[in-house]
This record gives structure tokens, sequence and C-alpha cells, in this order.
């Protein structure tokens, strides 16, 4: 069981990094999976971490955001 991490940053005012501490107070990430510079409106399956982080998740793992939106 692995803990994965999945970041998105589509504005100025967000940043990996920020991600990434909110996450780490909580959770130790096993793995990252980051989409920069892409568009909310973008379809998920469009961005290539994304697409990467699904490729890579199980049924067991746990996936970690630090918003759904």
């Amino acid at each position: 069981m692995a803990v994965i991490g999945y970041c998105r940053v589509s504005t100025q005012d967000q940043t990996v990094d920020n991600q990434k501490l909110q996450i780490e107070k909580v959770h130790k990430v096993d793995k990252w999976f980051i989409d920069e510079a892409v568009s909310g409106a973008t379809k998920a399956t469009s961005r290539d971490g994304f697409r990467d982080m699904m490729n890579y998740v199980r049924c067991d793992d746990t996936l970690v955001v630090v918003a759904i939106d």
C-alpha cells in the first residue's frame, strides 16, 4: 500500500511546494505526480501527471490531494 500525492497548479497563487507541505503535514507520500500550469477546464485524462498517476495507482493505495476542484 502506497500513499500517492497529486498536485495540480493552474494559478500563480497555487504552488506545488505549498500543496506538498500541506499534504506532508498529514501523510508520508511515497510517490508524487504533478501537473503544472494546467487549467481546471482541461480534462483530467488529458493531463500527463494525472494520466501517469492513474496508471501507477493500485487498489490498496491512498491518493491524497489538497483540494478537489
